[in-house]
């Protein structure tokens, strides 16, 4: 946290804010990814940092042409780390964080409960972004409103 967030330090949740940083760099990484057609063949958490940044490509691939089965990895003969599953290991992999936090709240509060209610916006704070994401590639104008960019790239198909 000194390093990536000291900013958190001073403020009264700051394990809390950190969960919450982590979990949007860690959600813009991937949008990032799935811009480009980006396929991270092994996104264990161990190859993700609090950063919002991958230190390890090991297989990894660009698609060719869009195909959200698309895996590229000798290993994962099951699709886990598909191109279109990039979304709900990122999910799994943050819910793997928050439980690495526990220990810095007191069993006897319901902080940490905080931390599992930031977890549960994770499925619209990944619409919102993606969605604002794809509206901005295929040069559709935003109203400025986040919360309507997913219906603007539904009425532009």
């Amino acid at each position: 946290m000194d390093r990536h967030y000291p900013y958190l330090n001073d403020t009264n949740k700051k394990y809390i804010n950190f969960f919450d940083e982590v979990m949007i760099s860690s959600i813009e990484m991937v949008i990032d990814w799935m811009r480009v057609g980006f396929i991270h063949g092994v996104m264990n958490t161990d190859n993700m940092s609090i950063d919002g940044e991958t230190f390890d490509y090991g297989p990894c691939t660009f698609m060719n042409y869009y195909d959200e089965d698309t895996v590229f990895s000798s290993v994962d003969r099951t699709g886990r780390y598909s191109f279109g599953s990039q979304r709900n290991i990122l999910k799994w992999n943050i819910n793997r964080f928050a439980e690495s936090l526990r220990p810095l709240f007191e069993e006897s509060s319901h902080a940490f409960d905080e931390v599992e209610a930031e977890l549960d916006n994770f499925e619209e704070i990944f619409d919102t972004k993606y969605y604002n994401m794809m509206n901005k590639k295929l040069g559709i104008k935003s109203d400025g409103e986040e919360k309507n960019s997913k219906s603007v790239l539904r009425l532009a198909s």
